[in-house]
């Protein structure tokens, strides 16, 4: 039963590899700006990390595949957020030219007028609220997954989501470093945040 888990837990290479790339990608982005980690804040990462991985190795040796397909996940994706953070703040310490300039011309090009958008959103508060509640969700939606799909045994369609939740953060992250910008929720020349001058 044990080695019959373990087989299974191959499937995830796909995912820790590319939670590797994303450590070889941090350690050649930081080449020439040294990070530092304060050991104090990382102290509640750390422990959850020990956490998860010590429920992975009992859910193994148990023969208990629920939790340990569960374990796995949250340890991949607590990886993956850890890494998505500091390889982000890395590659915009390396950032060159900022590309506002060019995105709003694609975005004029499309049609597609910022400007607009937020002065709209500026009308409907409750808007905004609702879209902020809808981002910052992405966490607690990840939790309900993994938890329902490692209880209901769901255990390929478990790995392929967080197998694309990590490829496709990675990908973002890469393209934001290649193509660094304030953002459109800020427009230096008009001293516009979030809507308000």
């Amino acid at each position: 039963m044990i080695a019959r888990v373990l087989r299974a837990d191959d499937r995830d290479t796909s995912s820790w590899l590319l939670i590797a790339a994303m450590l070889m990608s941090f350690l050649a982005a930081q080449y020439h700006h040294r990070f530092s980690v304060d050991p104090i804040r990382a102290a509640p990462a750390i422990a959850l990390l020990m956490a998860l991985g010590s429920a992975l190795a009992i859910g193994r040796y148990t023969a208990r595949p629920r939790l340990a397909a569960g374990a796995t996940a949250f340890l991949q994706m607590t990886l993956f957020t850890l890494l998505g953070v500091v390889l982000a703040y890395a590659l915009a310490a390396n950032a060159g030219q900022l590309w506002d300039a060019r995105l709003a011309a694609a975005d004029r090009a499309i049609r597609f007028d910022w400007p607009v958008v937020l002065a709209l959103l500026d009308t409907c508060p409750p808007v905004i609220w609702l879209l902020g509640l809808a981002y910052h969700s992405l966490t607690l939606q990840m939790i309900v997954v993994i938890v329902a799909l490692s209880a209901m045994g769901k255990f390929d369609t478990l790995r392929i989501m967080v197998c694309a939740a990590v490829l496709s953060g990675f990908i973002t992250i890469l393209i934001s470093g290649l193509t660094p910008a304030m953002g459109n929720l800020f427009d230096p020349s008009a001293t516009r945040i979030f809507g308000h001058r």
